[in-house]
């Protein structure tokens, strides 16, 4: 089958970049929080933080892609304020938003071996702020991230077991967090994330617990799509979980594999007609469509493969003519 390309995640929330207009910038104070270890200060610490822990010049900005010396400058500027205010947790947390910057860096500059010590660094600290401040939301969700990057890094280094383990923790961590947080939307589409990953990666004698895993995804990604119909992230992920349970499917259910790789063409269908200058949306939807001209083919619906063969043809043709 043709899988949709992994991709890296970069932190959102807070990645660091050193410049010249860091002067300027105003210093960002910690979040008020009850303390989870003993060593934490108390919450007029974090209420009323003294001057020496506002360090300037130091701008939370985003980084700019493809400068891999400001992003090992950045490590190092954070090293240090990590080591001069470890009562500071934003500081290790913006270092290791820094290390998944210069991991990132590094793949897109094709110095894929120097890669996974960036990436396992970021876990470790954020494991440590996670143990520490537990109350962190934000923290839980880094580490989230971080535990995705590596296991996508650990299955494309031919390492599958070790992804599998990676990808485990993520799904756990992200469920935790969504039950901590039950209103949030975007917690719960990152469990329905880690679930259509890890049942990527699980084999085929435990096709079972990766159905399962992905009828979850499926449960959450339409609840969160009904909920937010304006937000076509969520349509994106429930079309991909559409196409990858119905893959799963194929052999063993094939009347539930066409139903969901129909629905899956569909969505994308839909995401493309919204969004004609998203070319990910079109490509999309010609892969289900491939898939689903397949199961048709196999089932002896000739017509209707042919339609579906049709289609994505001229999702191709239109894709080289507006994108190529």
């Amino acid at each position: 089958s043709q899988e949709e390309p992994v991709a890296y995640a970069v932190e959102p929330e807070r990645v660091v970049v050193l410049g010249p207009e860091a002067d300027d910038a105003p210093a960002e104070p910690p979040e008020p929080e009850l303390p989870e270890a003993a060593e934490a200060p108390d919450d007029a610490a974090w209420e009323q933080p003294v001057a020496s822990q506002i360090v300037q010049p130091v701008s939370v900005e985003v980084v700019e892609m493809g400068d891999q010396l400001g992003a090992d400058q950045a490590i190092a500027t954070f090293e240090q304020l990590a080591a001069d205010f470890p009562h500071v947790p934003d500081y290790r947390s913006d270092l290791a938003a820094c290390c998944n910057v210069a991991a990132i860096l590094r793949v897109r500059l094709g110095k894929s071996d120097e890669v996974e010590p960036f990436f396992r660094r970021q876990v470790s600290i954020l494991e440590q702020l996670v143990a520490e401040y537990s109350k962190r939301i934000a923290f839980g969700r880094k580490l989230g991230t971080a535990y995705n990057n590596l296991g996508i890094l650990l299955d494309q280094t031919r390492r599958r077991e070790e992804s599998i383990v990676v990808q485990d923790k993520a799904l756990t961590l992200r469920r935790r967090l969504a039950e901590q947080s039950p209103d949030s939307p975007d917690l719960r589409s990152e469990v329905a994330i880690s679930c259509q990953a890890l049942a990527y990666l699980l084999p085929e004698d435990q096709s079972d617990k990766a159905e399962e895993l992905l009828r979850e995804a499926i449960r959450l990604g339409e609840t969160l799509v009904s909920a937010s119909p304006e937000n076509p992230r969520y349509e994106h992920k429930l079309a991909q979980c559409y196409r990858s349970l119905g893959e799963r499917l194929t052999d063993n259910d094939p009347d539930h594999a066409e139903l969901y790789l129909a629905k899956a063409a569909s969505t994308f269908g839909r995401l493309g007609t919204s969004f004609p200058e998203n070319a990910q949306y079109h490509r999309f939807h010609a892969y289900s469509l491939d898939a689903l001209s397949r199961i048709q083919f196999a089932r002896g619906q000739a017509t209707d493969a042919e339609k579906s063969l049709r289609a994505e043809s001229r999702i191709f043709e239109k894709l080289v003519t507006d994108f190529e």
